[in-house]
């Protein structure tokens, strides 16, 4: 049996974003996928692996109410042609933020 260590439930999503590594800015950056959420990390898909402990910006598309969130990679693990990568989030969300990233859209 799997032991959790999470400190915050997570919730499966299925949500397209926008991630911005270091030093991108405006909409540069990749077409991602948001897989997970919880009041304290995200998981996005990336194209490439990222250096644990790298900074990255997730911004919803088409979701009104949630905000950009900054986040570090903490892993990174390759599925078929994606990175699976979890991330710590800088700021906890509070239940407002995480209930807009919970709303439906569309992918």
């Amino acid at each position: 049996m799997a032991v959790e260590y999470r400190a915050a439930q997570r919730y499966r999503i299925l949500q397209r974003c926008h991630v911005r590594p270091p030093g991108v800015t405006g909409r540069d950056g990749w077409r991602s996928i948001a897989y997970s959420i919880s009041a304290t990390g995200i998981g996005v898909t990336l194209p490439l692996p990222v250096v644990p402990g790298t900074e990255i910006d997730v911004e919803p598309w088409q979701l009104p109410g949630a905000g950009p969130l900054r986040a570090t990679v903490v892993h990174a693990s390759r599925l078929e042609f994606v990175w699976l990568c979890g991330c710590r989030l800088a700021a906890p969300l509070a239940e407002p933020e995480l209930t807009a990233w919970l709303a439906t859209a569309t992918i």
